[in-house]
């Protein structure tokens, strides 16, 4: 089972009404396979590799200490920003989750970059309460995360509230810039659309989350390849401790 982390701590403020909440997303799988980059040298051992910054003018490795931030404003030139001048940006730390406007609609998936769950941290009954009155609902608000002022949407989900973090107008644009223009639209006949309604309706089956079989493949992939490791370097082992007792043997011989 995955297991979940908490993003975001804080307070849902509605008007003068505070709740303490927090915000939970889900962290790597514990079962979720991840690889590692080596290079087979000339003596056949596996050694991790290495990833070292280094300076073609200078011509040396550099230290941390060494490496500073720069923006490229112009082919081939830089201006460096240093941490401090980056951290006037910040916005303004706040622990406050406030609603902004309440919407009848739901809001398009297109517009979400991520998506976490809402729940409440400590006394429970305000935001049930909450819940309870958004109904279905969706309700718009703002946040400080990662130093950044961030609008999110809110969605009552079952005993919880699913908190999606919205992308900026740009963003959106581009996505919206792929859709056909007004007016390019085929024209779609009734007929055809109510074949593939009636197809959808066979289709009608309750949902159910997939399984990860993918890292669940791989992972037998994986043992498969360590087992098959094991039983060589045990019989490796046998050998030399045969070829050992056989030189022993010999030695008394003599």
């Amino acid at each position: 089972m995955s297991a979940t982390r908490t993003l975001w701590t804080g307070s849902l403020v509605i008007g003068p009404l505070t709740v303490p909440v927090k915000m939970i997303t889900v962290a790597d799988s514990p079962s979720k396979v991840s690889f590692n980059k080596a290079h087979r040298c000339t003596a056949g051992t596996l050694t991790r590799m290495q990833q070292k910054s280094w300076c073609p003018s200078c011509k040396k490795e550099l230290a941390r200490g060494e490496i500073t931030r720069v923006y490229e404003h112009a082919p081939g030139q830089y201006l460096e920003v240093t941490d401090a001048e980056l951290a006037t940006c910040d916005a303004e730390p706040s622990s406050l989750l406030t609603i902004t406007n309440v919407i009848e609609d739901r809001v398009s998936p297109i517009f979400f970059d991520s998506t976490a769950l809402l729940v409440a941290d400590g006394i429970d009954v305000p935001f049930y309460t909450f819940l309870r009155a958004l109904g279905r609902a969706t309700a718009i608000g703002e946040l400080v995360l990662q130093k950044r002022i961030r609008r999110v949407c809110l969605t009552p989900y079952v005993d919880g509230c699913a908190v999606s973090i919205l992308r900026n107008n740009g963003e959106v644009a581009a996505l919206q810039a792929q859709l056909p223009p007004p007016g390019g639209r085929p024209t779609l006949h009734t007929a055809n659309v109510q074949a593939v309604r009636d197809l959808m309706d066979g289709l009608a089956h309750p949902f159910h989350l997939q399984a990860d079989t993918y890292n669940e493949t791989v992972g037998v992939l994986l043992a498969k390849k360590i087992k098959t490791l094991s039983k060589a370097v045990l019989t490796t082992t046998l050998h030399s401790h045969k070829s050992q007792a056989t030189k022993k043997t010999a030695a008394r011989r003599r």
